[in-house]
């Protein structure tokens, strides 16, 4: 029974740690939505030989979504693209490693 109360206590501590980070903090989602599609830009800007993708705000910003992505392929002005959620992609599996 003694030994329950460590692992409660760490429990508390973890369960009030990561709501801290989760929190919507001002400015956090949008200075890590720029950081994080800068980032992407960098790794994924070009796939294969003739693949492009490109990650940026969107013109017009929705509740939860904050990015957009365009995928085209070089030779080919035919292009698709996807809203997205850095938050949910990228900070809170991040912070759940952290």
């Amino acid at each position: 029974m003694v030994a329950l109360k460590p692992a409660a206590g760490f429990c508390v501590r973890m369960v009030v740690f990561y709501g801290l980070l989760a929190a919507p903090w001002p400015g956090v989602r949008d200075a890590y939505a720029a950081v994080y599609r800068g980032a992407a830009n960098a790794v994924f800007g070009s796939f294969g030989s003739e693949g492009l993708v490109h990650f940026q705000p969107l013109p017009q910003r929705q509740e939860a979504l904050d990015s957009e992505i365009t995928i085209r392929h070089r030779r080919s002005t035919v292009m698709a693209t996807t809203r997205h959620s850095a938050r949910v992609t990228g900070y809170l599996p991040t912070i759940e490693i952290v």
